[in-house]
């Protein structure tokens, strides 16, 4: 079999490069790119050499675990966490090379051939492992930190409106300063067809006190129907709040969120 070195070369750089970014990725820090093409090129440049080492099957062993510790200090050394970072470079290395494995399995059909044997993988197959390791990896993370960070501004609130309380879903509108001009109090943006879920579209026109103009952000105007509940609560702070200030601002155009309501800053964590 014709071994083209230039496909080989191009394999072991995209794989060191994919599992530096996957180590990146999971310790959470950004990827250093020079960091990464030094490792990739240097661990590139060994690999490429293997076959010509005289060594005892212990020592090569060793060898490759002592450049594989030298990789990973090359990838995370003075940054935060280097321990971590150098621990998850061998986990990450394990992980996309038990990927490789499982294809070169598939491929011969048997799992002493993949485990002994020379791999069959076509040129450039194990880069495309390893990429699609890397950014399938990476997305997924993003995503778990974006609802993380989403989660932590939504809150169980439960209103009681005529005697009746509901529980909906809340969502901290850091720009919502709005205050109700005859009481002062703040105003929590309630969706209107939330509310007519909740209680009736009657109980809600009943309880309408008062409307307040407001200019949205592209200068057209609107308005909103001001409804004191009463009672308000909202789970924050691992505690129940209970607010008997706060007036509820009807909009019935809605909002583009999912939530039922846009908190006011001032009543979390009271």
């Amino acid at each position: 079999m014709k071994v083209y070195i230039e496909f080989v070369i191009i394999d072991n750089l995209v794989l060191t490069a994919s599992i530096a970014g996957l180590s990146y990725a999971v310790t959470g820090k950004r990827v250093h790119k020079r960091r990464t093409l030094i490792a990739s090129v240097l661990g590139t440049a060994l690999s490429v050499t293997y076959p010509f080492w005289l060594l005892p099957t212990p020592l090569l062993v060793i060898a490759k675990i002592a450049i594989g510790i030298l990789l990973a200090i090359i990838l995370f050394a003075r940054l935060e966490h280097p321990l971590l970072g150098i621990i998850l470079f061998f986990v990450m290395t394990g992980a996309v090379g038990g990927l490789c494995l499982f294809v070169n399995f598939i491929a011969v059909g048997n799992i002493a051939s993949a485990l002994l044997g020379a791999p069959v993988l076509p040129y450039c197959v194990p880069s495309a492992i390893g990429a699609i390791s890397f950014f399938t990896a990476r997305t997924a993370l993003r995503v778990a930190k974006r609802r993380r960070t989403h989660s932590a501004y939504v809150y169980d609130v439960f209103v009681t409106l005529g005697g009746k309380t509901v529980g909906m879903k809340g969502y901290l509108d850091s720009g919502n300063m709005l205050y109700d001009d005859a009481a002062g109090l703040p105003i929590v943006v309630a969706k209107l067809s939330s509310l007519e879920r909740a209680f009736g579209r009657r109980e809600i026109i009943s309880l309408i006190g008062g409307h307040k103009r407001i200019d949205s952000v592209n200068g057209s105007a609107g308005k909103l129907f001001l409804v004191r509940p009463e009672k308000f609560l909202l789970y924050s702070g691992g505690k129940m709040n209970t607010y008997s200030d706060v007036m509820l601002g009807v909009c019935e155009r809605g909002f583009a969120r999912a939530e039922d309501m846009l908190l006011h800053p001032s009543i979390i964590g009271g």
